[in-house]
């Protein structure tokens, strides 16, 4: 794997080729001291991850990422920034696939980029590609989303604008308001008011709620109706129970990742609802591989990594380090709690994680008995 870190401090790139030298064998390190350096590196060299600074003078942080991101978009965009500008920051989300902290200590650093080598082994292999090729198309972002990354872009983007963008659309105002005024997040005053919703909620759930509407929506066919009816019964469910087990501050990951985790599978249905014997031989021979594509899928929508991370590796979640196991495993815990998905080709220096995550899903979830 080729990474490119970029740093406007001649020092700070220096400390990253010290600590790069020691895993020179597993990955390929490339570093540029300004944005226009870094774009000549990524026109010659076929770059895998940036891992970039924020504040740079010229072009900072949040346009590189973007400029990236049109011109390569297969490139996974990382963005490291110790300063509390938030005009920044909000320039940024639609640009990063995840936000680390500057200075960010050698562990965690090493760690995230192995992160980023497992997921994309998942989901830009060839098999995985040659695969997803075969289907004639996979569904793009929908408008609304869209539009709310484009707004993000903004440096003058606030609040009441992504909610007028949010009020757009009457099935997500709905979701939106219905989450806000659920146990989970319930005060015993009723939000009627899409900006405090929105608010309250924070963008990364008014981002994940636009996919999720845009995956729950309606279909032609009878039967995959019914199929989708039971599908958004059963991500919501397993979404709130994610909320609920996790930490403060990991909430809104959770839920997002129990959401969507199951995307991929949805895309395939909705393709052999058309008849499309390529997703339903994907289906039907390739098991587990509806992970992976729902995980390229969502990596294409820039939806950020422990979501990805979750999507592609739910089914395998032995392959994942850091946070992306703590939330695969649970994930796949869940599925063997209700799908009596099979333990045989899982590790058996894994089993007693499983059996830990097995413990903690509250009897509630069970109860409720959904495929």
């Amino acid at each position: 794997m080729n990474v490119l870190f970029v740093d406007d401090e001649q020092a700070i790139l220096d400390g990253y080729r010290f600590l790069m030298h020691q895993f020179r064998r597993q990955w390929t390190s490339f570093y540029a001291c300004s944005a226009n350096d870094a774009i000549d590196i990524l026109s010659r060299e076929a770059i895998d991850l940036v891992i970039s600074d924020m504040r740079m003078p010229g072009i900072d942080g949040a346009e590189l990422l973007a400029i990236v991101r049109e011109r390569w978009p297969g490139v996974t965009r990382i963005v490291l920034t110790g300063q509390a500008d938030q005009a920044a920051m909000m320039r940024a989300i639609p640009e990063a696939h995840q936000f680390l902290s500057k200075p960010c200590d050698h562990v965690t650093l090493t760690e995230f980029i192995q992160r980023v080598a497992i997921l994309r082994a998942q989901t830009m292999s060839d098999d995985l590609l040659q695969i997803a090729g075969a289907l004639p198309t996979l569904p793009s972002a929908p408008k609304v989303y869209n539009a709310i990354m484009s707004a993000l872009r903004n440096e003058n983007a606030s609040i009441v604008q992504i909610a007028r963008i949010v009020e757009s659309d009457p099935t997500l105002s709905a979701r939106v308001l219905q989450l806000i005024n659920s146990s989970y997040y319930g005060s015993g005053k009723r939000v009627s008011s899409i900006a405090v919703a929105t608010q309250l909620l924070g963008l990364d759930f008014i981002r994940t709620l636009t996919l999720a509407c845009h995956v729950f929506q309606s279909s032609t066919s009878t039967e995959h109706k019914l199929w989708l009816d039971s599908f958004q019964e059963h991500s919501l469910t397993v979404a709130r129970t994610m909320m609920e087990l996790a930490r403060q501050d990991d909430k809104e990951v959770w839920f997002a990742a129990g959401l969507l985790h199951d995307i991929g599978e949805n895309v395939l249905r909705t393709r052999i609802s058309s008849n499309d014997h390529a997703a339903e031989d994907i289906l039907r021979n390739h098991k587990g591989l509806h992970a992976r594509i729902g995980a390229y899928l969502l990596g294409s929508w820039g939806i950020s990594m422990p979501i990805v991370e979750a999507t592609a590796l739910h089914h395998t979640p032995w392959l994942a380090v850091g946070e992306a196991r703590r939330i695969s495993s649970l994930l796949f815990a869940i599925e063997v709690s209700v799908n009596e998905e099979s333990l045989v080709d899982v590790p058996p220096e894994f089993l007693p994680e499983v059996e830990e995550c097995l413990t903690n899903i509250p009897a509630s979830f069970l109860a409720e008995g959904v495929a």
